[in-house]
């Protein structure tokens, strides 16, 4: 605080600053604050980030709260009480050395008062100032593909095999606080046995969500799935639907989806189903506090689905969980991931009649323009895990 007060002390004239100067520059220097810590998150997530561009918000941030200061009337009127000492210094030379002291203290003082008052004004705003609000404009796309292997077994039959799949979505902004988003993603195994062959399947559809906050949001979803079910069973055509919601962080995420899978051709595998699922990240650099690039997001996610059998009356259902561990690639829009995803399938009277395991590895690139370009650990809404557990009962 020291140059407040050496600006202060040479300040011109005696009159205090009129209110509404300081009411600017303590807005002024809300706005730089703000932007500021935005770019200090994105830095801590990504190692491409501008440092140029956030050394320069520093000193910004530096100069408007310093501008905000001497335009304090506390501070005023300790500057306006040192200039006094000055005229009549002959009279009380130890005088200016105390007021000197008397400004610095009060500079300092209010300093600290004015960041306090910005901080809350910007909480007041963004609900959290240490994350990044997640911009509910512009448009940002997803591209993603994977491979790997899986293990299964089944009424004591062991199998194995290869697995790879893919998604792409596009999320636009709508009118008002509306996000639109459409998507299609596959997968496919290769061959469990040669009896059994393989399993696939392709779903598209979308989602609609509002944002009752910059953070939170809740939507719906549906869509529809062309399935090829294990051992060479007829294909069916399922529909999806359901709600959703999200709360996004920045560094880290939590979401939800429930809703209902059936069939509209063909028998069916699981019909007539409810199904729950939850969703967490988190960017483990940024909870830790670690430094450079290396800021890792782990993932986990776990659901329920109950129905009927295909088109009998016996109960069917299946529990999945799954955990995934992703890094950004520095300076490109590509991530790198591998995953592991766990599920079990359960008849009534024969208890579990699928348990499969599946390792895989792959790539996600995000695209945005540039105004929406959300440094958060999840930029679109997946479909539900109900959709890739429904092949193999």
């Amino acid at each position: 605080m020291a140059g407040i007060a050496a600006a202060l002390l040479t300040s011109p004239g005696e009159a205090a600053a009129p209110q509404s100067r300081f009411e600017r520059a303590k807005t002024q220097a809300t706005i730089i604050y703000r932007k500021l810590h935005s770019k200090a998150f994105y830095a801590s997530l990504f190692a491409d980030a501008d440092q140029n561009e956030l050394a320069t918000l520093r000193q910004q941030w530096k100069t408007a709260l310093n501008a905000a200061v001497e335009l304090d009337p506390r501070v005023q009127k300790a500057a306006r009480a040192y200039r006094r000492a000055q005229q009549h210094e002959e009279d009380d030379p130890d005088a200016v050395g105390r007021r000197v002291e008397d400004l610095q203290i009060i500079s300092q003082s209010v300093a600290g008062d004015i960041e306090q008052e910005i901080l809350e004004r910007v909480e007041a705003v963004d609900e959290d100032v240490s994350n990044p609000v997640p911009p509910a404009g512009g448009w940002n796309v997803e591209f993603l593909g994977y491979g790997g292997g899986l293990w299964a077994d089944s009424f004591g039959t062991n199998y194995s095999t290869g697995i790879f799949g893919g998604r792409a979505a596009v999320g636009v902004p709508l009118t008002g606080a509306l996000r639109g988003q459409v998507d299609i993603e596959g997968e496919r195994t290769d061959n469990y046995c040669v009896a059994c062959s393989n399993r696939a399947y392709l779903a598209y559809g979308g989602h609609l969500d509002w944002k009752l906050t910059p953070r939170f949001e809740i939507g719906a979803f549906g869509g529809l799935q062309n399935l090829q079910p294990t051992f060479n069973a007829p294909s069916d055509t399922n529909y999806f639907a359901g709600g959703e919601t999200r709360y996004n962080a920045g560094w880290w995420m939590a979401g939800a989806q429930a809703g209902y899978l059936d069939v509209t051709r063909g028998l069916g595998t699981l019909d007539r189903a409810g199904f729950f699922e939850g969703r967490a990240k988190v960017a483990l650099g940024s909870a830790f506090g670690w430094s450079g690039s290396f800021n890792p997001v782990l993932g986990l996610s776990g659901g329920h689905a109950s129905g009927s059998l295909s088109n009998t009356a016996l109960w069917a259902d299946s529990t999945y969980w799954s955990v995934t561990l992703s890094q950004r690639i520095s300076g490109t829009p590509v991530t790198g991931f591998v995953g592991f995803q766990q599920y079990t399938n359960r008849v009534e009277g024969r208890g579990a009649v699928w348990n499969e395991n599946i390792l895989k590895a792959g790539f996600k690139v995000d695209l945005w323009n540039g105004v929406a370009a959300p440094p958060t650990v999840e930029t679109t809404q997946p479909f539900p895990l109900a959709i890739r557990m429904n092949a193999t009962f």
